[in-house]
């Protein structure tokens, strides 16, 4: 039996580097592109999170009304869709439709809320809402006009902790305008999953405000 010749053997290693390449190569950029849907996934929920910020540590306990109203206040909205305006001529109401709704639900939380999720209100709540008038109309009400709040996402940091699951950490400032040295003063934690549903690829599961009390 011959022996394999010096040239061979580096042929093989050379081969066997490159294959390893290879195989580790969609590994990693499966992982960075997880890791970027992810961020767009929670990057989507900024609204609703100033609207539950307010110097505590809490659960958010995901029902049906609270995902919805999050998945409102995700729809992206123009001047075409507005309905009043405030004093100062800024859109303080746009008009969302049901269909709208069902997407950015079903990408967020993997399942299809409607108007019917919605509670019913005359006016808003906060410079921030998303509410179904008597009409049945459904509003989402996001004040455009200048306020004494500054809203800053400092990082998001992403673990994996299964094979479908991830721990997703968004460190953000949420106070006074001009007031913010670097620091955050509140951490937003997610559960995320796998899902087939979601134009993401995954899904929210759990949420939780962190109160971060500097003093």
């Amino acid at each position: 039996m011959r022996k394999p010749t010096l040239k061979k053997i580096s042929t093989l290693i050379i081969l066997s580097l490159i294959l390893t390449c290879f195989m580790e190569l969609p590994q990693k950029t499966f992982a960075a592109t997880t890791d970027s849907q992810i961020k767009k996934l929670v990057g989507k929920m900024d609204t609703y999170e100033t609207t539950v910020v307010r110097g505590k540590t809490k659960t958010i306990k995901l029902t049906r009304k609270i995902m919805a109203k999050a998945a409102a206040l995700s729809i992206n909205v123009s001047e075409k869709d507005g309905i009043s305006k405030s004093e100062l001529g800024y859109y303080d109401t746009f008009k969302i439709t049901n269909k709208k709704l069902q997407k950015a639900s079903q990408n967020l939380f993997g399942i299809k809320l409607s108007g019917k999720n919605l509670p019913i209100k005359t006016k808003p709540e906060g410079i921030e809402d998303a509410y179904k008038k008597p009409d049945g109309s459904l509003v989402v009400f996001s004040y455009d006009g200048e306020t004494d709040a500054d809203y800053v996402v400092h990082d998001i940091d992403i673990k994996k902790t299964s094979k479908n699951t991830y721990q997703v950490k968004k460190n953000i400032y949420y106070g006074y305008w001009g007031m913010n040295n670097g620091q955050s003063n509140y951490t937003i934690e997610y559960q995320v999953k796998n899902s087939a549903k979601s134009e993401y690829g995954c899904k929210i599961t759990k949420m939780k405000v962190f109160y971060l009390d500097k003093e």
